[in-house]
C-alpha cells in the first residue's frame, strides 16, 4: 500500500473559502465514475478502486493525504498529477 501526501500553499485563509473551487475541480480533474467526493464537515473525503483519501485545510495550505492499494497504486503517477492540478487550481 502506498501513501500519497500533497501540499499546495494558498493565501486563503479556511476550508470556506476553497470548498467551491476544490468541489469544481475534483469534479473536472479526476474522473467522476471512478473516485467519488462527499464533505464532512470541512474534510473533503475520496474514494475510488484501490484508493481512499481526505483533503484538508491547515493554515496556509491544502492537504491531500491518501492511500493508494491495487488498481490504484499502478495510476499512481496520474492520480498525483491530477490531484496536483485540482489542488493548485483551488488554492488560487
Amino acid at each position: 500500500m502506498a501513501r500519497l501526501i500533497l501540499r499546495e500553499a494558498t493565501a486563503k485563509t479556511d476550508m470556506a473559502e476553497v470548498r467551491p473551487k476544490l468541489d469544481q475541480m475534483m469534479s473536472t480533474s479526476l474522473d467522476s465514475t471512478l473516485v467519488s467526493h462527499h464533505w464532512q464537515g470541512d474534510v473533503l473525503h475520496l474514494s475510488g478502486p484501490g484508493a481512499r483519501g481526505q483533503v484538508t485545510y491547515e493554515p496556509g495550505e491544502l492537504v491531500v493525504n491518501a492511500r493508494l492499494s491495487l488498481p490504484a497504486s499502478l495510476f499512481r503517477s496520474v492520480i498525483e498529477q491530477k490531484l496536483r492540478a485540482a489542488l493548485h487550481e483551488a488554492a488560487r
